[in-house]
């Protein structure tokens, strides 16, 4: 008899099975793989359809090394669920980081509850498998962060914090700033992107706090490209500030620090902030600046306070001391004056290429050659025809010997067509529109979309995007023939759509984006007595065809440009191309026209358009080739634009400033016909005046025996236009008005010459103008009266440039 403390046999067995099951589950967990903390910068954050990155932890605890495979699914609006993710070799026992670009769908398609109008959290798994064998290891439920499009991500990236120092109010107490609503987004220095696509959901980034070791030149070129793209990027005045601007940081700002103190107030001044002297709560760094090319914008106790320096399309700000020392009321003007920068856009804006370059890319990309069945349908509709016909000609008992022909002729020409079809097959090929924008310091912001049609041949293939740390995305089919991808993966080489099969005489379409070391082109234009003269340099390794010079809305020709050459030549009014024409062809070419006009940004009460000189023109290279490793034939065209530097004249010179090239400002004195956001005149019915003050251009020097060459398109029958120069205009009011000429029923242009200009000059050697439109017949009611309008306003400029 067994004794009563045994279990039974059944139950011995049981435990065994047990213990059996439990170890090999501990043996399949010490040999497990797969991925776990999922997220990306700032915790994941990213915007809607923007390029973004992710990362994952990879972990390989079997005892060999193993290729896994992660991959994130996003809902496309256009080309459905998409996998983004990486390949990458896991030795084993080990555990690697993977990163990979990522691009969010549109909406909250995939998942996403949202629990603030512009910030929610939506549903992000990261899969990983075994990338030889395709078995599936684990998912990781990985949530992201994400911005609205039209909210507003402030970063802060944060090395050794400041005692004291306090970020909190900048979004919510800064007032009449666009900072006001942001989301605050935060990270450390040592994690901070080492991609430009790694900063998707910040708008500004503010550095504080950091030294050089904390970001590696990696981080640094990434903010920077950021930046170059559109970004705004400030530097706080930390201790550590003059290590951060020591790196290609400074260089690019264009600032250096060369001490440092601990002020317990600040004596501060500039363009909103009348001089005021504010206590801070706690003694907090200050750097010294000294500026090496920056705009200083407030100063402190007479040292800068704050500087700015464009950079391609973006801003770079450095500020002297930490946020917390400006979070007095008094000096919020001075983040307010950072929160400008995101309201103010480039004249001609690369972000603004993508879809204007997919529509003109489908105007001239090489469609496919007729299917295979065209010619066999022919032959079938032939020969119907030919009974048909034959039937009726039967029937009235005529042309039997010809119905007795059409068929073998009907015959004969199918086959003649057949042959025809399949000889006519077209080869494989690349075509491409691409755009080629200069950013400084030897960089370009590289674009391009491609069109790939296939031939007469199926394969497999993959396309890449042509540059390191570029992003590839497809585009639905721009002939129409819609080909699957799922799997877009990032290499060391950028991002590459995965390979798959290509079907014959099919078209796939796919935009590229990224930046690229590149000098394209050295544009500079100087003044002398006989106008603007131009100084272009091109030193890409291609010529660059129909260049124009465009400056305050008006296009001027430069002609060809060959490779590695030099072209300096006078700008005159001959030059001057007609509105909205950017080619200087003797043919305008309209489709490279229309694609530069959807470049151009519209003001908009949210937004300002800068106007700065730039260089437009042609080559027939690409900045990206997604098939480089394939000998095919490639055509098609990339614009390049490159911003223009003035060259001050010598002192002393003459010098004269042509047409187009002159700054106006427009005031509009209180009148009602002047659109002081769009630039734009409206027609009126009522007596006004508007103001114009004339300088040379981007403020590059001073002239003094002035005269001033006024043209003004207008139509006003039934008024008299009286010109007046006055010394000064300030807040919408002239000053000291002299009158200069009276012109009656003016109906198309008019040209006044103001000569002794400098009575007419200011104190910042400017040019003032009083223009006034009077009806004549004042009796006349105002319904009566006919209507008025100025279409645009000129001015040209000589003189001698001051000593």
């Amino acid at each position: 008899m067994r004794p009563p403390h045994l279990p039974p046999r059944r139950h011995l067995f049981s435990l065994a099975s047990l213990a059996l099951l439990l170890a090999a589950a501990a043996t399949a967990s010490a040999e497990s793989a797969g991925t776990s903390a999922v997220t990306g910068p700032f915790l994941g954050t990213t915007r809607q359809q923007h390029w973004a990155l992710r990362t994952a932890r990879l972990f390989n605890e079997r005892d060999a090394p193993m290729r896994i495979r992660v991959a994130c699914p996003a809902m496309d609006p256009q080309l459905g669920r998409m996998q983004y993710g990486c390949v990458l070799d896991v030795p084993a026992g080990a555990e690697r980081t993977a990163y990979f670009a990522f691009r969010p769908g549109k909406g909250l398609s995939d998942g996403a509850t949202p629990s603030d109008p512009k910030r929610f959290t939506a549903d992000a798994p990261v899969t990983a498998w075994n990338a030889e064998t395709g078995e599936r290891l684990n998912t990781d439920p990985g949530k992201k962060a994400m911005l609205s499009v039209n909210a507003v991500g402030l970063a802060m990236i944060t090395g050794e914090p400041v005692k004291h120092d306090t970020d909190s109010y900048l979004h919510k107490e800064l007032k009449h700033s666009a900072l006001s609503d942001s989301r605050m987004l935060t990270d450390a220095a040592r994690r901070s992107p080492d991609r430009w696509y790694g900063y998707a959901g910040a708008d500004v980034v503010v550095c504080r706090g950091m030294t050089a070791a904390d970001m590696t030149p990696a981080q640094v070129d990434a903010l920077l490209d950021w930046t170059r793209r559109g970004g705004t990027a400030v530097a706080c005045g930390c201790p550590q500030l003059a290590d951060l601007l020591a790196t290609s940081f400074g260089g690019a700002a264009g600032v250096t620090a060369i001490g440092l103190d601990y002020p317990d107030r600040l004596a501060v001044a500039g363009p909103k902030i009348k001089p005021v002297t504010v206590k801070l709560a706690w003694p907090y760094p200050r750097a010294q600046l000294t500026t090496e090319g920056a705009e200083v914008i407030y100063t402190a106790d007479g040292l800068p306070l704050l500087t700015h320096r464009r950079l391609g399309a973006g801003h770079l700000f450095v500020l002297a001391t930490v946020p917390g020392a400006l979070r007095d009321e008094r000096l919020h003007p001075v983040w307010g004056h950072i929160g400008e920068s995101l309201r103010e856009a480039p004249g001609i804006d690369p972000a603004l290429f993508g879809q204007a370059a997919v529509e003109t890319l489908r105007q001239i990309e090489g469609r496919p050659a007729p299917a295979r069945t065209v010619p066999f349908l022919l032959l079938v509709a032939l020969a119907a025809a030919a009974i048909i016909i034959g039937g009726v000609l039967r029937l009235r008992r005529r042309g039997e010997l010809l119905w007795l022909g059409l068929v073998p002729l009907a015959t004969a020409a199918g086959i003649a067509m057949y042959v025809v079809g399949r000889s006519g097959d077209e080869p494989e090929r690349l075509t491409h529109i691409g755009l080629i924008s200069d950013v400084g310091d030897g960089r370009v912001h590289a674009q391009a979309a491609w069109s790939y049609f296939s031939g007469p041949t199926s394969g497999r293939m993959d396309f890449d995007a042509g540059m390191p740390l570029g992003v590839a995305r497809r585009i639905a089919a721009p002939g129409g023939v819609d080909m699957e991808v799922r799997d877009v993966r990032t290499t060391a080489d950028g991002v590459v759509l995965a390979e798959r099969l290509v079907r014959p005489a099919a078209t796939s379409g796919l935009t590229v984006d990224g930046m690229r070391a590149l000098a394209p082109v050295s544009v500079s234009v100087t003044f002398d007595a006989e106008g603007a003269r131009a100084t272009i340099e091109n030193h890409l390794p291609a010529p660059i065809e129909q260049g124009v010079i465009y400056i305050n809305g008006r296009s001027f020709g430069a002609g060809d440009i060959g490779e590695g050459s030099t072209q300096t030549f006078l700008i005159d009014e001959a030059d001057r191309l007609g509105k909205g024409e950017f080619t200087s062809g003797v043919v305008p070419n309209q489709r490279r026209n229309r694609l530069i006009a959807r470049l151009i940004p519209a003001a908009s009460p949210a937004l300002t358009v800068r106007d700065e000189p730039r260089f437009i023109g042609y080559t027939p290279m690409a900045p990206t080739d997604t098939l480089a490793h394939r000998d095919l034939g490639r055509q098609g065209w990339s614009v390049v634009m490159t911003n223009i530097n003035w060259r001050a004249p010598q002192a002393g010179q003459a010098v004269a400033v042509p047409t187009g090239f002159v700054d106006v400002e427009v005031h509009r004195l209180s009148a009602t016909v002047y659109n002081t956001i769009t630039n734009e005149f409206i027609e009126s019915r009522r007596d006004q005046a508007i103001g114009i003050t004339v300088r040379p251009p981007g403020g590059l020097f001073h002239t003094t025996d002035a005269t001033v060459r006024l043209t003004v398109d207008l139509r006003a029958n039934g008024y008299a236009l009286k010109v007046a120069g006055a010394t000064d205009i300030r807040d919408n009011k002239a000053v000291g008005q002299t009158p200069v000429e009276t012109i009656r029923n003016p109906l198309r242009r008019v040209v006044v010459e103001i000569h002794d200009a400098d009575r007419f000059r200011d104190t910042d050697g400017n040019y003032n103008v009083v223009l006034s439109v009077e009806a004549i017949d004042r009796s006349l009611p105002m319904t009566e009266r006919p209507a008025w309008q100025i279409q645009d306003i000129h001015a040209a400029l000589k003189g001698t440039t001051e000593q």
